[in-house]
């Protein structure tokens, strides 16, 4: 068995064979795993356990996909590089799926595809939503005390290559300055 046949096993669960399904509403489950993330080229997300509930309403012409995901994420911190878990709750969106005659993508919550199409993978927009429900700086929270829960020898060891503002380098404190900079110098003030 293929890498890629693995990985299409493992992504089956995200495909929706809406085909059998009568109009109307019908409310999928989804258990989110590592196999989402792994597929995924470069992941900003390295592990997860959640839960997506997919409201699909059927129609002739369209299906109507409200999207609402839940669980924890494994991410890492921005600061210490660490990794840890990060609470989702509740985010999603919704996608509107037309049948046409070609596929193709109007905008980021509307796509056409042929109508001789049976099923639909719903994955990427599951991790799409995911990716956009996480804050734009990730660091590891804060423990009970309000004392910050990074990696210390890590922090440690950044702070050895900590440039401080306040002092300048060797090569500012020469007796020697060179002219051209003076005089540039002089036009700031």
């Amino acid at each position: 068995m293929s890498a890629e046949q693995t990985t299409n096993d493992a992504l089956d669960r995200y495909v929706i064979r809406f085909k059998p399904l009568d109009d109307g509403r019908h409310t999928l489950k989804i258990n989110v795993g590592s196999e989402l993330f792994q597929s995924i080229e470069t992941p900003l997300v390295a592990d997860g356990r959640l839960e997506a509930t997919v409201e699909l309403t059927k129609s002739e012409y369209a299906l109507d996909l409200a999207f609402s995901i839940s669980g924890t994420v494994r991410v890492a911190c921005d600061v210490c590089l660490g990794e840890f878990d990060h609470q989702i709750d509740d985010c999603g969106g919704n996608i509107v799926v037309r049948f046409g005659e070609r596929a193709e993508e109007i905008s980021e919550e509307l796509i056409v595809i042929p109508r001789s199409e049976t099923e639909i993978s719903v994955a990427q927009w599951i991790y799409e939503f995911i990716c956009l429900a996480l804050p734009i700086r990730l660091v590891h929270p804060d423990d009970a005390d309000g004392r910050p829960t990074c990696d210390a020898d890590m922090i440690e060891r950044l702070e050895q290559y900590l440039v401080n503002e306040n002092e300048s380098p060797a090569e500012d404190s020469a007796t020697e300055n060179d002219p051209r900079w003076d005089a540039l110098k002089g036009l700031l003030k």
